[in-house]
This record gives structure tokens, sequence and C-alpha cells, in this order.
């Protein structure tokens, strides 16, 4: 995500849910929330029913902006909140995109994300491990861009199950696509980042 993109997500909660929102409402309590939700999305992923599953699925993403923008608006950033946020998105797109997989025409989209992206999450621990200073390096705007076209294709895959048209099968194709393509690209741009550092 740009900073252009979010400075205007900030805004946007900013001039809206933040002047309602108690001080006592903590920016980690929107992950922990996001984390809770899992298991009801994936049992009605699991049970078939796309309608509410689409419905939590799309809170939780709207969550995920509103926890970031909260924490930098609050200045209550933590350490804690740095690793459970994208611990959250990842859990969710990887446990989802298996689940989908099973009543999506093609699976192995969905697969080879899944795939990809338990890939380079070994890289990334084994970089850790190897290399310490990689860890500091936070996400770029590829791999921003990775995380929202896997959000979307989840999305776009959910509303095919609810309507399933041709047109809306062959977007979901494509954004899945995409964010096969982005994964690659993320991952490239991270391991450059970390032999140059």
């Amino acid at each position: 995500m740009s900073n252009l993109i979010k400075e205007k997500i900030d805004g946007l909660w900013a001039g809206s849910l933040f002047k309602i929102l108690p001080v006592w409402v903590m920016p980690n309590w929107f992950t922990f929330g996001r984390l809770a939700l899992i298991p009801f999305i994936l049992w009605l992923a699991a049970a078939g029913q796309f309608g509410w599953m689409l419905v939590l699925f799309l809170f939780a993403a709207v969550s995920d902006t509103i926890d970031g923008s909260l924490a930098r608006y609050r200045r209550q950033t933590s350490a804690l909140g740095m690793f459970l946020d994208p611990l959250a998105d990842r859990a969710l797109v990887f446990l989802l995109a298996l689940f989908l997989a099973y009543h999506y025409p093609e699976p192995m989209l969905l697969l080879a994300m899944v795939i990809f992206e338990l890939l380079v999450l070994l890289s990334g621990a084994l970089f850790s491990i190897f290399l310490p200073h990689a860890v500091s390096l936070g996400a770029d705007a590829w791999g921003k861009a990775k995380m929202i076209f896997q959000v979307a294709g989840l999305v776009a895959v959910m509303i095919f199950l609810l309507w399933p048209i041709g047109l809306f099968f062959i977007i979901s194709e494509l954004i899945l696509a995409g964010a096969i393509v982005l994964q690659v690209i993320s991952f490239l741009s991270y391991a450059w980042r970390i032999v140059r550092a």
C-alpha cells in the first residue's frame, strides 16, 4: 500500500470512526478480533455458506485497515501489534484459500497461492535465522500489493461461488493469477533488499 493510499485510509478513519471510538479501545483489539473471526469464516466456508462467509471476510479485511490506522493515529504501535497483524492476515488468507479450493472449479490457482506463501514463510524463517537483520525489513509496496490481490482474489472467488457466472470465474482467475505473480515479485524484492542491507 503506497503512503498516499495509507494516508487516505488513515484520514477516512480519523474523520469518522476514531471520533466516536472510546479511548480505551486499543488497536490490537481489532487484530485479536480478526484472529477470533478465522474459525467462524472457515466453518462457513466448510459449510458452503458463502454469503455469510463473504460478509465476515470483508469485516475482517476492513478491521485490518482500522488497527494500523488507529495505531498510527494514537501513536500506539507495539511490537506485539507488528507481529500479530501480518500473522492474522496470512493465517486468514492461507487457511481460507485452502478451504475455498475444495469448492472452486480451478483449485490449483488457490493451492499455488498457498504453496508459494508457505515457501515465502519458510524462506523468511531461514533469513531470520541466518541473516538477523532481515527481520527488521517490513513489507514494501510489492508485499502490500500482493496482499491486496490475495484478498481481492478470495473475494472474487466467493462472489463466483455465490453467483456462478462465467464472467465472475474469469475475473477471479485473473486476480488470483495476479496475486501469484505479485508473490514472486514480492519475494524477489524482499530477497534483493536483504542482499543489499
